[in-house]
C-alpha cells in the first residue's frame, strides 16, 4: 500500500499565505480603481481601459496564489 508524505515544512504555507493576502489587497485595489474609473471617466473608451486596469488588479495576483498553490502541493 502506498503511504502518504506528509510535509513537515512551513514555508510553502507562509508563502502561500502572503500571496493570498497580496490577492486580497489586490482585490481591494480593483475595486477602489474601478469605482474611480466609474465617477470619472468620460468617455466609453476611458471606462473600458479604466475597468481593465482594475481587472488585473485583482485577476494578476489571483492567478499567481494559484500557481504557487499548485507547485507547493
Amino acid at each position: 500500500q502506498p503511504q502518504s508524505v506528509e510535509s513537515t515544512s512551513t514555508a510553502p504555507a507562509r508563502g502561500g499565505r502572503v500571496m493570498w493576502l497580496i490577492c486580497l489587497a489586490g482585490s481591494v485595489i480593483g475595486v477602489g480603481y474601478g469605482a474611480i474609473t466609474l465617477t470619472y471617466a468620460t468617455s466609453s473608451p476611458q471606462e473600458a481601459a479604466g475597468m481593465a486596469i482594475a481587472m488585473a488588479f485583482a485577476v494578476i495576483p489571483y492567478v499567481l496564489a494559484r500557481a504557487i498553490q499548485e507547485l507547493s502541493r
